[in-house]
């Protein structure tokens, strides 16, 4: 019995919670024992973790070291990865109700969702990289990256095609500080992206997002009055009864770096792009195309083409395509206003949204 409270002084084990330490036992292998540690551990490098193994206060994971993880209880208290340390996930993973992250690294998500009980801060200074197909599940809860000159940042850099997935999450602190420092950014890869399910973005600062491709799931809306630039060369997909939401004040800039007109995609007309008192912008020499899909107008919502100049710049709604009509609904009470440039209705024949009043030619190649 000595040996035994030595061995829990020793790593922290909680009393009755390791079965069987006079035997050689794997101290992170929970599937034949129950584990728990009430202080922080350091993980060593090549460590699988699995099973039932509790951390209460923590864990670490060593610079330039690779752990795999598949526990069942929730992740407590700091975790560390020392900036390159690397968690490879073998299950979902669950981050308890006092977990902080003590040190940016890489998570290597295998297709697996992290599971949020309480708000996740990404602390200033420090990065989590991503680099295969990974879901993070707020469960309502928020992922906060922490205001300073270096915020924190969330970076997408996997191989071709890798996807993050923020569901059902508030997102607070989304801005630029440079041309290469931004709250969410892609690695080199093509055809990375980002889809945002059931999500509230704030934005602190204008931000631009680059690098990348959005999917739009659920009812997803941008808030903050700041600026959205979407720079990117891959679509902002808004997919089946889904809703993306600009908010009051909120000004989105349709300036893909591609210059292709078409990059917000509309999957059918189940699939809402609702703009709610915002201004939608583009450049004088940026057209953009609406096909397909539904557009909902609320409260005074503007239209800035800076400086275009002449029909088929500006925004178009419809492509003169019957199979590509774009439903409109202005709602009662609310205005478009063409501060400058052009909106040109461009459908076969007329979509008369169910709330509108929708009269085809008021705004029909207007300029202001």
């Amino acid at each position: 019995m000595k040996l035994y409270y030595k061995l829990l002084r020793l790593f922290g084990v909680g009393l009755c919670c390791l079965w069987h330490v006079g035997l050689a036992v794997d101290l992170f292998d929970g599937t034949a024992n129950v584990i728990f540690y009430a202080a922080a551990q350091v993980v060593p490098n090549g460590t699988e973790v699995k099973g039932f193994v509790r951390f209460d206060g923590g864990m670490t994971v060593a610079s330039g070291s690779e752990i795999t993880c598949n526990i069942i209880p929730p992740i407590c208290g700091p975790i560390g990865l020392n900036n390159d340390g690397k968690i490879t996930l073998s299950g979902d993973m669950m981050l308890g109700a006092n977990v902080t992250l003590a040190s940016g690294g890489i998570i290597d998500g295998n297709n697996h969702v992290i599971f949020l009980q309480s708000d996740l801060i990404i602390p200033a200074g420090q990065t989590l990289t991503f680099v295969s197909n990974t879901t993070i599940d707020g469960q309502g809860h928020r992922l906060i990256f922490a205001q300073a000159t270096n915020p924190g940042r969330l970076v997408i850099d996997g191989d071709e095609d890798t996807n993050v997935t923020l569901k059902n999450i508030t997102i607070e602190g989304i801005e630029d500080t440079s041309t290469t420092h931004r709250s969410i950014q892609f690695g080199e890869a093509e055809g990375q992206s980002l889809t945002l399910d059931t999500v509230c973005m704030i934005l602190r600062e204008n931000y631009t997002f680059q690098g990348g491709g959005i999917t739009i799931m659920g009812d997803t809306v941008i808030q903050g009055n700041k600026m959205f630039t979407f720079a990117a060369a891959q679509d902002l997909l808004i997919k089946k009864n889904a809703c993306f939401a600009l908010d009051m004040d909120v000004e989105f800039r349709y300036s893909p770096s591609d210059r292709s007109k078409t990059h917000i995609v509309f999957e059918d007309s189940s699939s809402v792009l609702f703009l709610n008192g915002c201004m939608l912008s583009m450049l004088r020499t940026q057209p953009l195309i609406l096909t397909k899909g539904h557009l909902v107008i609320d409260h005074k919502t503007y239209i800035y083409g800076s400086g275009a100049n002449r029909s088929g710049l500006g925004i178009i709604w419809g492509d003169g395509t019957n199979d590509n009509n774009l439903l409109v609904d202005i709602m009662p009470g609310a205005s478009v206003e063409v501060i400058e440039g052009f909106l040109t209705y461009n459908n076969i024949d007329d979509v008369n949204g169910s709330g509108s009043g929708w009269n085809r030619g008021i705004y029909d190649e207007q300029t202001r």
